[in-house]
């Protein structure tokens, strides 16, 4: 792992997925992107002696310089360690702001941090995780703001039998493999949703696999949300891996407020990816 983007709107949550970022960063001598996207007002206040134009320049000179004031909160720690970071801030959206950036640095994972608990909804569902996870195929890390720092061991893959491929395995096993961590495939047996020949194909593929630190566990459930986290009570899955485009699991998952809670009460970071996934090196 080459570039690491840190995405930041100076809260407290961003603040802690900071440490993870850097973690990772020194872990694996990568280069860190601290990112923070502002808004212009669409409304300026003008006079007699000013144009709209004038006035918004001179606000997005004091947005900017307030900005870098707060990356300081960042960049000392950074400087101490003598650390390889560069510093972007600009103006438009966020979600495309990120995507923008992922593509131009070629970014293999960008940080960011979840809200607490009354707002998790507007950071899973809302415009900047979704939107973001939709316009580019970086993976997207979540740390939630309890989040341990610690080495992955284990993650754990909840997947969709009818909608997952060949590929994809392949690139879990690569994300695993690269940490040396134990990958899980969790299938969630629902009631009058069998899918025996699928499941057999999956145990064929991992068979084939070089990598031998793979397990399937199959477990009955209910429903998606309470089979998965009856499974996470043991407190061993460091890392939730969820694939975007396998669009009906995926919105099982969070179009309901308690799949949000309980994820975040997990306190489990989040890996999120797209259609197209680079190679991530976790610490």
């Amino acid at each position: 792992m080459k570039k690491i983007l840190f995405t930041t709107d100076f809260s407290s949550n961003s603040n802690h997925a900071f440490d993870y970022a850097i973690s990772m960063a020194r872990a694996k001598k990568a280069k860190l992107i601290l990112l923070y996207v502002y808004n212009l007002p669409l409304v300026a206040p003008v006079n007699a002696f000013t144009s709209r134009e004038q006035t918004l320049g001179l606000i997005e000179i004091n947005l900017k310089e307030a900005a870098l004031k707060h990356m300081e909160v960042y960049t000392d720690q950074l400087d101490l360690m003598a650390d390889d970071y560069v510093v972007v801030v600009r103006e438009g959206n966020v979600s495309d702001e990120i995507a923008r950036c992922c593509k131009k640095e070629l970014i293999d994972l960008i940080v960011m941090g979840t809200k607490g608990k009354t707002n998790h909804r507007d950071f899973l569902m809302g415009s900047t995780t979704v939107n973001v996870s939709s316009k580019t195929s970086t993976p997207l890390l979540a740390i939630p703001e309890n989040a341990e720092i610690r080495p992955i061991e284990r993650i754990v893959f909840a997947i969709d039998l009818l909608y997952n491929s060949n590929k994809e395995l392949d690139r879990l096993v690569e994300f695993s493999e690269i940490n040396d961590a134990t990958l899980t495939f969790l299938h969630l047996n629902l009631k009058g949703d069998e899918h025996a020949d699928e499941l057999h194909n999956l145990k064929r593929l991992i068979q084939q696999q070089s990598y031998k630190k793979i397990e399937l566990i199959s477990l009955p459930a209910e429903n998606v949300i309470d089979g998965l986290k009856d499974f996470l009570k043991d407190g061993k899955t460091d890392l939730i891996a969820l694939s975007n485009h396998t669009k009906s699991f995926y919105q099982k998952l969070f179009h309901k407020s308690v799949s949000r809670e309980m994820l975040l009460q997990a306190n489990i970071p989040l890996l999120i990816f797209s259609k197209e996934v680079r190679p991530v090196i976790f610490f």
